[in-house]
């Protein structure tokens, strides 16, 4: 695929052998690594750099944005790590709710069946006869 986009044709780069792929996959990483860092020379604003130089003073540059990168890459971390923390935290928050909820939910199934059987007593004969005997007993 990098030849191919290095302008190789696929029809011959399918034909040859492991060891010519590699030679010409690494003479296009080199040619490519070459014009990188001339690039980054002429970004930096160094110029009338030797070939040789070329290399260090990619190799600083390079540096320069690996440390940006780790950089921002620490920022990304941190912020994920905030991220996971605060849906833990959340996701705790709800599981004390959803117990909270239930427990209320209970008490008031408790408070509606006691209810339920102190009608079921009034509405018992047996339970009128023993209200109506105790009230003519105090009358």
């Amino acid at each position: 695929m990098k030849l191919e986009q290095a302008g190789y044709d696929a029809g011959l780069v399918a034909q040859w052998e492991r060891r010519d792929l590699l030679a010409a996959w690494t003479r296009v990483v080199a040619a490519e690594f070459h014009q990188a860092a001339a690039e980054a020379c002429e970004f930096s604003g160094i110029e009338n750099v030797e070939d040789g130089e070329h290399y260090e003073a990619a190799d600083v540059v390079v540096d320069r944005e690996r440390l940006r990168w780790s950089l921002e890459e620490r920022r990304l971390m941190l912020e994920e790590r905030r991220l996971e923390e605060q849906r833990l935290q959340r996701e705790q928050e709800e599981r004390r709710w959803k117990r909270e909820f239930e427990l209320k939910e209970r008490e008031l199934d408790l408070k509606r069946i006691t209810a339920e059987r102190e009608e079921a007593q009034k509405d018992n004969i047996a339970m009128k006869l023993k209200i109506w005997g105790e009230a003519s007993k105090n009358a």
